[in-house]
């Protein structure tokens, strides 16, 4: 079990209410384990914990606009700073009059520096923190001062970069590369041919790439792919800005009900939470091959550590490295092999 939250199971006492709400990223199956005397329900910020979490009958809000009215809500310490003042803004309005907030975090994903994070939120002064508990190499703590806060507004959390091309992005806290255009996908941008029919980008994040492609070409026939919520909602909002047309899956991994496309262009994650998840970015090119049309190619871009020559050419009959620049490595693969349970 996940140290936040296995300190949440050792301390039942510290946090039991009539309603919680628990906000996490993952661990969604550590999450279920929890024992509660009150209604326990989740907003998870991830549609597989969601899925996990129907697949078990909890009480899962997969929105970033929940009906209000807890009398606690608990945050498990996102790995993103900006996310983590985001998401005590939005509980601050989730709460009752009387409510409590509390932040659950381990010691290496910076619970510690959490009452310093908690000063610079909101007007300075306004919100701290006391620790009730430490066990697990996690600590609990309690926000105090969160009445003060301003009413939550999502479009108050938007942040926008305007690329040379004229796409402009627009990114929520937590997702990646939202201040700039990372080198990776930028590497990737710069080695991508001519596409044609359909295609899919996976881990698509704010939708930077796709929609770069489609500035490029117009006639482009576009579905984007987050596990996500926060990015699935940025691409959506990327798309209605700059007046462009996708299909915006928020889910896990590809549908297998997905085919016949002629392109797939990843930045593919290999991160989940503060992990490093290699699993993610090798079930995407293992079933990669079955979404594709015989004729299809795919190219993706993945730091020059990580080994996914072997998956491409597991999959297609032909594979290749493309380019080459700054730590990064754009690869490419055409022509599905004839794979079983195609």
């Amino acid at each position: 079990m996940k140290g936040s939250l296995q300190l949440l199971d050792r301390y039942p006492e510290l946090w039991q209410a009539s309603s919680t709400l628990l906000i996490l990223e993952e661990a969604a199956q550590d999450a279920l384990n929890l024992r509660s005397e009150g209604e326990l329900s989740f907003l998870p910020l991830l549609a597989s914990s969601h899925d996990s979490l129907q697949q078990a009958n909890a009480k899962s809000h997969f929105s970033l606009n929940p009906e209000p009215g807890y009398e606690q809500i608990i945050i498990d310490l996102p790995k993103a700073k900006g996310l983590t003042q985001m998401l005590v803004h939005l509980a601050s309005s989730l709460l009752s009059p009387q409510g409590k907030l509390m932040i659950t975090g381990e010691n290496k994903g910076g619970i510690k520096s959490i009452a310093k994070l908690l000063d610079a939120t909101g007007d300075q002064g306004q919100l701290c923190g006391r620790k009730l508990a430490s066990a697990c190499h996690s600590a609990l703590w309690l926000v105090e001062g969160w009445q003060q806060l301003k009413p939550f507004q999502l479009e108050d959390w938007w942040q926008q970069v305007q690329l040379e091309s004229g796409l402009t992005l627009w990114s929520l806290p937590g997702v990646f590369s939202q201040q700039k255009l990372d080198q990776g996908t930028a590497c990737l941008l710069d080695a991508l041919p001519t596409l044609k029919g359909r295609v899919l980008d996976f881990g698509c994040g704010n939708g930077v790439l796709a929609y770069s492609m489609l500035k490029r070409q117009p006639e482009l026939e576009l579905t984007l792919i987050d596990d996500s919520l926060l990015a699935c909602t940025s691409a959506t909002r990327t798309a209605e800005e700059n007046s462009l047309s996708a299909t915006i899956l928020c889910r896990n991994g590809l549908p297998k009900g997905l085919n016949g496309l002629d392109w797939i262009i990843s930045n593919p994650p290999f991160h989940q939470g503060r992990g490093t998840q290699y699993d993610i970015a090798r079930e995407f090119l293992q079933w990669a091959p079955r979404t594709l049309r015989l004729s299809g190619q795919i190219a993706v871009v993945a730091n020059q550590f990580l080994a996914y020559e072997p998956l491409l050419e597991q999959g297609f009959l032909r594979s290749k490295e493309l380019h080459r620049d700054a730590g990064f490595k754009v690869l490419w693969a055409e022509k599905p092999k004839k794979l079983k349970n195609r």
